[in-house]
């Protein structure tokens, strides 16, 4: 089976005690809970770094390291590093800008951080990557 991956980047605007950093803390419970029998996802990972490139948590997927080369060094914010396999495009479109992801994504200008410096495509604060691997089985995502 062939699969789009999407790896994406979000580094919030704000200093985590900031209400626009806190209004965003708040909705990611309901779009995490929201992920689970999303029709098209084959998989899916979240992870959420230090300025440094440490990962806040001690397990993650992630294979490469998730911080992107245009995160300024600011102790007091935070970035998040998503990876996902999807089955086709409109699942991941679907997803992405529909129901309760959709409505925070109305959002992302007023949390997450704009790079205009960044060489790869955005999405208000979002650096995404995208790329389609050939039919082969998903195990681990050092595929």
């Amino acid at each position: 089976m062939s699969a789009l991956i999407l790896h994406t980047f979000g580094i919030l605007k704000h200093a985590t005690g900031h209400p626009a950093s806190q209004a965003f803390m708040a909705t990611s419970p309901g779009v995490t809970e929201s992920v689970p029998g999303t029709p098209g996802l084959l998989k899916n990972s979240i992870t959420s770094f230090m300025p440094d490139g440490t990962c806040m948590s001690e397990e993650t997927e992630f294979v490469i390291p998730p911080t992107p080369t245009f995160f300024e060094k600011d102790i007091d914010r935070y970035g998040l590093a998503t990876l996902s396999a999807w089955t086709d495009i409109e699942s991941a479109v679907g997803f992405s800008f529909h129901r309760t992801h959709g409505d925070a994504m109305k959002h992302r200008k007023d949390w997450f951080q704009q790079d205009h410096s960044c060489r790869r495509p955005s999405c208000g604060g979002w650096t995404i990557l995208l790329q389609w691997i050939g039919p082969r089985r998903i195990r681990d995502w050092s595929n």
